[in-house]
């Protein structure tokens, strides 16, 4: 699917933009086979291979019949020939460079496709492709190593099921093989012109060492080892590969991973955030204050000449009484402490006498309320007694007033 935005029409000419420098994919590749001392290049020079993706296709349409099959299709591919059963294995291999790895697939023309050649196999092998033949006979393409020089070397390109003990090509293997060992002796071949047949001369190294890799690439690579990025199975196993091996080149490598970014195909882990649970904070609760409390109690002082008498606690209502009473005595004064929802100590009566003692001078008890709430009672000694009718005070001339009032009555109803 084409990715943020871009047609298909967009990404077809991209691809189509890298199928065009398929030349120079291959100047690249022989460049990549001297720096790793894989194979001298000039073994497959002479290889003709399609050099535009158009005559390629028309290759593979005309081996597989215009028909490309999927790889769940086992009943259909079972029952292929074998240069049909090629194709699609070559079909399936473009698909994958192409749409996926965004790297030209470049094949070789053939010269016969029930016998491919040495050369021909190390042409696909410059490109990561071994070339085997299954039990039947048929050959089929897949992506492999480096290792595939070394077994087309080995086994002269005869590999695969088909070259196996039990299959129909063993012997060709075995008449490849040294002559048997004789009495524990291995006959040594005759020496002809200085060289030993089947020996191979020293290949002197004409190439310079693997470059390292970039930093980018590199961290690619290692964040895929330790699963920070998700990466499709067939590109770790061909791309990181390849990359690696020097098969492609590092922009190829990263047009490919940035295309399988871009659509999705890559993902990034991310990492999980434990968050501690928050610890639940127990709030005391705050005794409620009764809405219907009612402060019926007046807690108060009694001064003498600004001097503290004893202290008690009427209702509201006879502390109301008693302050209207003692307007009409200046040296008698009240002092208000607080109010509380508790009974009173004492009535306006009981307290207007203690008063009323107080002015005679004489002893009185007295109620003294601490700060903590207790209640003490003591005599407490007064001021000294006056003289005469002064001596009386306010208190003391109303009831003598009052006195005089009644014997006055009572003498005008004798008369």
């Amino acid at each position: 699917m084409p990715h943020r935005g871009e047609t298909e029409a967009e990404r077809e000419a991209r691809r189509g933009a890298f199928e065009e420098r398929r030349v120079e994919r291959v100047e690249a590749l022989k460049q990549e086979l001297i720096r790793d001392n894989l194979l001298d290049p000039q073994e497959i020079a002479h290889v003709p291979y399609y050099q535009t993706i158009e005559e390629q296709n028309q290759f593979l349409d005309r081996i597989t019949d215009g028909q490309t099959l999927a790889r769940s299709d086992f009943n259909w591919w079972k029952d292929l020939d074998a240069v049909s059963y090629f194709g699609q294995t070559l079909l399936r291999l473009q698909n994958q460079f192409n749409k996926a790895g965004m790297i030209p697939l470049i094949l070789p023309k053939f010269a016969n496709l029930n016998n491919i050649s040495v050369k021909e196999q190390q042409f696909l092998a410059m490109q990561g492709i071994e070339v085997s033949k299954d039990r039947q006979g048929r050959y089929g393409a897949g992506v492999t190593g480096t290792k595939a020089f070394k077994n087309i070397e080995e086994t002269g390109g005869h590999q695969g099921a088909y070259y196996q003990p039990g299959g129909a090509g063993y012997q060709e293997v075995v008449k490849q093989k040294k002559p048997p060992r004789v009495f524990g002796v291995t006959p040594e071949p005759t020496v002809v012109s200085g060289v030993k047949p089947f020996e191979k001369p020293t290949r002197v190294s004409v190439f310079q060492p693997k470059k390292t890799l970039s930093p980018q690439i590199k961290k690619i690579i290692d964040d895929w080892s330790v699963k920070k990025i998700i990466v499709p199975a067939w590109f770790a196993n061909n791309n990181m590969n390849w990359v690696l091996e020097g098969r492609i080149t590092e922009t190829e490598f990263l047009n490919a991973y940035t295309n399988l970014v871009n659509t999705g195909a890559i993902t990034f882990t991310t990492p999980q955030v434990t968050i501690a649970p928050i610890p639940e904070i127990t709030i005391p609760s705050i005794p409620e204050v009764s809405a219907q409390m009612e402060l019926i109690t007046t807690n108060f002082q009694v001064k003498l000449n600004n001097k503290i008498q004893f202290s008690s606690s009427l209702s509201n209502a006879d502390y109301k009484r008693l302050q209207d009473e003692m307007t009409l005595e200046p040296r008698v004064s009240l002092v208000f402490l607080n109010q509380t929802d508790f009974n009173p100590l004492s009535n306006f009566s009981k307290i207007l006498r203690q008063i009323q003692n107080l002015l005679r001078g004489q002893v009185v008890e007295t109620i003294t309320i601490t700060p903590e709430g207790q209640v003490i009672t003591a005599p407490e000694p007064t001021v000294a007694p006056g003289k005469g009718l002064m001596g009386a005070g306010v208190l003391g001339l109303i009831g003598i007033l009052m006195l005089g009032g009644f014997i006055a009555d009572h003498v005008r109803k004798r008369k």
